[in-house]
C-alpha cells in the first residue's frame, strides 16, 4: 500500500524516532496536562481553575479511552508523550465505558462535589447544546481532539498522527472530519495541506472534512506499534 507523507520542518525532526502506538490508560496524566497546556484559552474560559480542568478531562479522557481506546493514538519520543489523537466512531457506545471501573459513580461524584468547576460560559454553552443541536457536527469518524506538544510542533508529530486515524478508517469509512478553530491559521494550514476543507463555518470554529480514496496510508516516521491500518 502506498502511503503518501507529510511533513513539516523536517530538518527540525529530532535523531532518536518518534514511536507511534495506541494510547493507555497510563498517558491519561501526561495526555491531559497536555491539552490544558496546549488550549489555555478555553480552560481559563470553561473552568475556574487549572485543577477543575485537570479533574474533567481526566474523566473524559478515561471516559474516551475505554470508548474509542483502539483509534487513540500516541506519539512518543524518549519515552515522554509528545502527542496523541483521538479518533471517535459514531457507532461506538458510552454506556459500557461509563459504567467499567465505576468510573460513572466517579463522574457524579466528581460534579456534586464541585470538582469540575465548570464556570458559567461553560454552563450556558452547555445548555444551549442540549437545546439547540451542533450545526457543524458533520457525522461518520471524527477527530476529536489531536494535541502536540508546543516545543514539538513543525516535527510532523500532528500530521502522522493525523494519517494514523485516516489509515483506521479504512475501507469502511472515506471521510474524516475535526472541528479547527477560526483563529488557529497554523493548525487550519497544517489540515489543508493534508487535504482537510473547511465545509461549514461558524464565528467561533471551521468543521473540515478529509475525502480519501481506496488505499490505507502507512506511517514512515517511528516504530507503528498496534497503530498502522485498521485496528
Amino acid at each position: 500500500m502506498r502511503f503518501e507523507p507529510f511533513s513539516m520542518a523536517s530538518d527540525l525532526t529530532p535523531s532518536t524516532p518518534v514511536i507511534y502506538d495506541r494510547m493507555q490508560i497510563d498517558d491519561i496524566p501526561a495526555a491531559v496536562d497536555l491539552y490544558v497546556d496546549s488550549f489555555p484559552h478555553r480552560v481559563s474560559g470553561w473552568f475556574r481553575h487549572r485543577q477543575h480542568a485537570t479533574c474533567f478531562y481526566g474523566d473524559l479522557f478515561e471516559l474516551m479511552l475505554g470508548t474509542h481506546g483502539a483509534t487513540c493514538f500516541s506519539a512518543r519520543h524518549e519515552g515522554r508523550l509528545d502527542g496523541y489523537l483521538i479518533l471517535t466512531f459514531p457507532d461506538r457506545r458510552l454506556r459500557a465505558a461509563l459504567w467499567r471501573n465505576g468510573l460513572a459513580l466517579r463522574i457524579a461524584g466528581h460534579v456534586l462535589t464541585g470538582r469540575f468547576g465548570w464556570s458559567s460560559s461553560l454552563l450556558t454553552r452547555a445548555a444551549v447544546t442540549l437545546l439547540r443541536p451542533d450545526t457543524l457536527a458533520l457525522g461518520g469518524p471524527h477527530v476529536y481532539v489531536v494535541a502536540v506538544a508546543p516545543e514539538r510542533r513543525g516535527q510532523g508529530i500532528g500530521s502522522q498522527l493525523l494519517y494514523r486515524a485516516r489509515a483506521a478508517c479504512m475501507p469502511r469509512f472515506r471521510t474524516l472530519w475535526l472541528y479547527a478553530e477560526v483563529d488557529n491559521q497554523r493548525a487550519v494550514d497544517l489540515y489543508r495541506r493534508l487535504g482537510f476543507r473547511i465545509v461549514e463555518s461558524d464565528r467561533v470554529q471551521h468543521a473540515m472534512m478529509w475525502e480519501f480514496e481506496e488505499g490505507a496510508l502507512q506511517p514512515t516516521s517511528g516504530k507503528p506499534q498496534a497503530a498502522e491500518g485498521r485496528p
